[in-house]
């Protein structure tokens, strides 16, 4: 997402406080996510998987971006017809910003996610191993197969049968049921925050995207997803907003920072959201082992988030350049508004049955080396 500023906060907290005999009291969301992180619910490993996924994917990232916007990120220098590369660090914050001080969860949480988290992968598998259980069962309790494998303990039926395998399965599955329901409310109060923190882009300059290692662990671990996955979602989301407001078109102009700062904030999420649908799609076409998971995660997690990072969806049924030239007028025109994006993206619509040569010769990206 976009925003001005932000600190980290991780307030010191008891890694094992005395529950609560109220199975409705609240915690901050600071005070859960600092007492994982100190349990090792959340390791501190975590943060450099997140440093290496932004450092292995950065290419390919800026590149898609790159050639989806038709935009550079590069600034014009004192000479005639130069430019040089804008640069924009990438750092990876410990604990939330302080926009999420007032969120809170039940404390029974904390507790649901320590425990189960841990083993989502394990239960899965209970889960889903009982019929395979049962038909092994009974295939080595029939005469036909004791014989043949007589030196393997048989199963004491007293112990081991088809009720005791369907009652651990029924056992595993609810307790999957109960950390998916836990998963998904957190994952929305999170989410629908007014200011949506997995990551954030810092438009003013000397620019910066900020990605936080400990929410992003949080909820990669509460819905069993990857951290490379979520992190290369949170990144490429971050550099699509670097890539809509600092990118240059063919005449050298971005999308002033005033105006950026000024544009409704389902106009900057929405534009973040479409270029990161088309470039994970993108990717994920190309080399589906390194980028599959980060478009899967993209589309779990969209269905969770606020309307303004959904407005895209009518969106990806139109031509790219169709939307990218709704941007470009949007920016060049200072307009602000959801409502005027969508009239310049009918205007472009219409466009297209018109052979415009002088147009499409003017969207042409310039291609230069980043």
């Amino acid at each position: 997402m976009f925003h001005r500023d932000s600190e980290p906060l991780v307030p010191e907290v008891d890694v094992h406080p005395k529950p609560s005999r109220n199975p409705n009291t609240w915690i901050k969301l600071s005070e859960l996510l600092s007492a994982l992180v100190k349990a090792r619910a959340i390791p501190a490993e975590v943060e450099e998987e997140i440093r290496a996924t932004c450092k292995e994917t950065r290419g390919d990232i800026r590149a898609t971006l790159r050639d989806k916007c038709g935009l550079q990120l590069r600034k014009r220098d004192a000479s005639p017809n130069k430019s040089s590369p804008i640069t924009i660090r990438v750092e990876i914050q410990p604990g939330c910003p302080r926009a999420y001080e007032d969120v809170k969860v039940k404390e029974s949480d904390k507790y649901i996610v320590e425990l189960l988290a841990a083993h989502r992968n394990d239960l899965q598998k209970i889960a889903d191993g009982g019929p395979g259980m049962i038909n092994l069962y009974e295939k080595f309790t029939s005469l036909q197969w004791t014989k043949l494998i007589s030196d393997l303990p048989a199963p004491n039926s007293s112990d081991i049968n088809p009720s005791s395998i369907n009652a651990i399965t029924a056992w595993a599955t609810a307790l999957l049921a109960r950390l998916d329901e836990t998963a998904e409310r957190i994952t929305r109060e999170i989410l629908w925050v007014e200011k949506n923190y997995l990551g954030a882009y810092f438009c003013r300059q000397p620019a910066r995207i900020e990605l936080y290692w400990a929410v992003i662990g949080l909820i990669a671990k509460l819905n069993g997803w990857k951290i490379r996955d979520l992190a290369a979602k949170v990144l490429t989301h971050e550099w699509a907003h670097a890539y809509t407001q600092l990118g240059v078109d063919i005449d050298g102009d971005d999308w002033a920072v005033g105006n950026f700062e000024k544009a409704e904030r389902s106009v900057k999420e929405g534009l973040a959201q479409y270029y990161t649908h088309q470039t994970l799609k993108f990717l994920q076409e190309r080399n589906d082992w390194l980028y599959g998971g980060a478009f899967r995660v993209y589309r779990k997690l969209s269905p969770l988030q606020p309307s303004e990072y959904r407005v895209h969806h009518v969106w990806l049924g139109d031509k790219s350049e169709t939307v990218r030239r709704a941007m470009l007028e949007l920016r060049w025109h200072n307009e602000t508004t959801l409502g005027d994006f969508n009239r310049r993206l009918s205007n472009a619509r219409r466009s297209r049955t018109k052979p415009e040569p002088d147009t499409a010769q003017l969207h042409r990206p310039v291609r230069h080396a980043t």
